[in-house]
């Protein structure tokens, strides 16, 4: 299987889901392939890997501790079911996140 396989399905998935992704590339080597950003004030690194393919190499793994350390969501994922588990998890944050922001708005009425 090729990553880009694996990155289409990360793309419909955004889609299906009303995320907003976009490739990491122009932040330089080391950073997770794409960034996806969902609502509200959800963001999260993705980097894709071919299946077989070594775990992130030692400056890949420094950024995501980085980005971690930041309280960013930084995931890996070898396969299309990675993807699909990271985009649940992550559309549940997200509508959590959405109904605390709503309870605290009526609260401020």
């Amino acid at each position: 299987m090729k990553e880009n396989l694996i990155e289409d399905r990360l793309v419909r998935g955004c889609r299906r889901y009303g995320f907003v992704q976009a490739k990491a590339e122009p932040l330089g080597a080391g950073w997770p392939d794409r960034i996806v950003f969902g609502f509200p004030e959800q963001t999260a690194f993705i980097e894709l890997k071919r299946p077989g393919d070594p775990e992130a190499r030692r400056r890949q793994r420094a950024i995501h501790a980085m980005l971690r350390g930041l309280g960013f969501r930084v995931e890996v994922a070898h396969t299309p079911e990675l993807v699909e588990r990271f985009l649940t998890i992550f559309n549940t944050r997200c509508q959590r996140q959405l109904q605390q922001n709503r309870a605290i708005e009526a609260t401020l009425r």
